[in-house]
């Protein structure tokens, strides 16, 4: 799971420890991203003042069958890349944010999605701190850029993709400040044995 807060500083933080902790409840009771995240809506709606919300990109993995359930509750899309065509896909399920409303429009527009994962394919997560990654003359990080080194990169370990792209941002950055956080996460099936029929996953 994936989230970002509207709004920063004390107020942000409290929301988004309730957010957390909500989850966590809720995850344990059902395997549906979907089911896990309108009961966190019900509870956080009433407890946030109006304006703030929280967007959420929720996925559950199965390792047995390198299959991902997700959902996204208003969040950036994941970036899905196939090793076979070398090709990046937007995983974009619908859904409203956390917050907005207090229950049957978010749990009508709430949609999973389910996506195999085959040898090799890369997934990832991120926060729009990534895209919006500022230099100091306002130039954007960019999603068409972040995509690209996506695809470039993809086949690396885990570790260093992460890196690399860690690494690019900084370096777009420069002497800038950082105004808004950056938070990635990835993962990759892999077969580390050719006696191994299952991929596992690296991430």
């Amino acid at each position: 799971l994936v989230a970002d807060v509207s709004g920063k500083g004390i107020p942000g933080s409290i929301v988004m420890t309730e957010t957390r902790a909500l989850v966590k409840s809720e995850a344990v009771r059902t395997l549906s991203p979907a089911e896990t995240l309108m009961r966190v809506n019900k509870v956080l709606y009433n407890d946030i003042k109006r304006g703030m919300f929280v967007t959420v990109y929720y996925l559950i993995l199965s390792l047995e069958k390198s299959v991902v359930n997700c959902v996204s509750a208003g969040h950036n899309p994941m970036v899905l890349w196939r090793k076979a065509s070398n090709t990046c896909h937007l995983v974009n399920p619908n859904g409203l944010a956390l917050g907005i409303d207090k229950g049957p429009l978010f749990d009508k527009t709430l949609k999973e999605q389910k996506i195999q994962l085959f040898k090799g394919d890369r997934f990832v997560l991120y926060t729009d701190g990534v895209i919006e990654s500022m230099n100091r003359n306002n130039e954007q990080f960019g999603q068409n850029r972040f995509y690209l080194r996506v695809k470039q990169l993809a086949g690396k370990s885990s570790s260093e993709f992460l890196s690399l792209i860690v690494s690019e941002l900084e370096a777009h950055q420069g002497e800038a400040p950082q105004h808004d956080d950056i938070t990635i996460v990835t993962g990759r099936t892999v077969i580390e044995e050719e006696n191994v029929k299952e991929p596992i996953i690296e991430s």
